[in-house]
C-alpha cells in the first residue's frame, strides 16, 4: 500500500489537491482549479527547495541579471 512508504506532509498535501483537481475537473470539466493548482504549484517549489529565480525560471519568467539590473555595468 502506498502509506507505507515515508512520505513528507507536504508531499501528500500536494497529493491531495492534485486529486481535488482530478475530482473537480471530472465532476465539471469547465471548474475553475487555477487555486488548487497554483497552491500545488508553490509547495512543489517549496518541497524542492527552490529558489526565487529558480521559480522564475520554472514558470517562464525572466531572471535579471546583474548587468541588467545596474544598467549594463560589470558588476
Amino acid at each position: 500500500m502506498w502509506l507505507e512508504r515515508s512520505y513528507s506532509v507536504t508531499s501528500l498535501i500536494v497529493y491531495v489537491f492534485f486529486q481535488a483537481c482530478l475530482s473537480a475537473k471530472k465532476s465539471n470539466p469547465q471548474a475553475d482549479t487555477t487555486a488548487l493548482e497554483r497552491e500545488i504549484d508553490h509547495l512543489v517549489y517549496d518541497l524542492y527547495g527552490l529558489t526565487e529565480d529558480e521559480i522564475k525560471i520554472v514558470e517562464g519568467g525572466k531572471v535579471e541579471k546583474d548587468s541588467e539590473i545596474f544598467g549594463g555595468f560589470n558588476t
